[in-house]
């Protein structure tokens, strides 16, 4: 059974006050238990996947969540964004966790790490089809139509 967003972010949220940091290790540990409504987002069986399996498995999850808004009453709502950002965190044992974008807006010295990650991930995606005449094409169009990905 797959979770509908707004319950699967919720979850996630539950996720986070608990471990009190959202990490890929506190997702799948609440999952684990056969009633976690997170249980069945994850392969349980080691044939098939393992433990490291399951925590890119539980990136995934913190990744699909999505931030939308509606312009007016009744219209189709648009994607704004993802909702849990990985950051730098001090308190997780692998030294990030995820963060919900609307408290690393609040949080300048976190909105600063986000926007630096933001212009290495740019960065690297230039270098990787900077060499395709294309590629510049089609992020000026995109950014004279004021399009988002998808």
């Amino acid at each position: 059974m797959t979770l509908v967003m707004d319950s699967l972010r919720d979850e996630l949220l539950r996720v986070r006050t608990a471990a009190g940091v959202l990490t890929p290790a506190a997702v799948v540990a609440a999952a684990r238990p056969v009633g976690s409504p997170l249980h069945g987002e994850f392969t349980w069986d080691d044939t098939v996947a393992g433990e490291r399996w399951r925590h890119e498995e539980a990136r995934a999850l913190c990744r699909r969540i999505r931030v939308t808004y509606a312009e007016e009453t009744g219209s189709r709502p648009a994607v704004v964004g993802r909702v849990f950002h990985s950051l730098p965190n001090a308190q997780s044992e692998t030294g990030r966790a995820y963060d919900p974008i609307d408290e690393i807006i609040a949080d300048p010295v976190r909105l600063e790490l986000l926007l630096r990650e933001m212009e290495r991930d740019w960065r690297t995606l230039k270098r990787r089809y900077d060499h395709l005449g294309q590629f510049a094409t089609m992020v000026l169009s995109d950014l004279q139509r004021g399009e988002t990905a998808p």
